[in-house]
């Protein structure tokens, strides 16, 4: 490999234009409109996972956690979705983050939401562990979003990314 065409190019500072209408911003509806996808989201694998126990939840896991308890966490979320979704309509003029979250939101409520019953399951030799997924994406968001807003690596940066 030649090594004089290398050092010949000359690096240009980087150029960012603003665009405040992309901005991560609560103001703008985009913040409460991802909020309402991630959590509409969530709340639509977890009335499935409560649905269909013995395909979307792994035995194991399923012993350590107190379902009926974690219905009054998928309560909230459902409600948050539905509450954030509608901030998004009010702030945002596209809409589509807001009508996204409200829909899986809904379908969620319409295949039961959080008033699903909970009894025995009868363990399956494979299950694909949707109940594990929910759980980490949930901690592993809480816990980044912490150390991004803590330790930030570009500290100029008015919001996480």
């Amino acid at each position: 490999m030649n090594t004089e065409h290398d050092t010949d190019y000359q690096y240009r500072e980087r150029v960012v234009v603003p665009r405040p209408d992309k901005e991560l911003r609560f103001r703008n509806g985009r913040i409460p409109g991802y909020f309402s996808i991630f959590l509409g989201g969530l709340s639509l694998a977890a009335v499935l996972a409560y649905l269909f126990p013995s395909y979307l939840t792994t035995t194991d896991l399923r012993a350590a956690y107190d379902a009926e308890a974690l219905q009054d966490v998928l309560k909230y979320g459902m409600w948050f979705s539905l509450f954030f979704g509608i901030t998004t309509f009010v702030l945002d003029r596209r809409k589509r983050l807001g009508a996204a979250g409200i829909a899986m939101t809904l379908i969620a409520f319409a295949l039961g939401g959080y008033n699903v019953p909970v009894g025995p399951v009868e363990p399956k030799p494979l299950s694909l562990g949707v109940d594990w997924l929910i759980l980490a994406f949930l901690g592993s968001t809480i816990v980044f979003t912490s150390l991004e807003k803590l330790f930030p690596k570009y500290r100029e940066r008015r919001l996480s990314r």
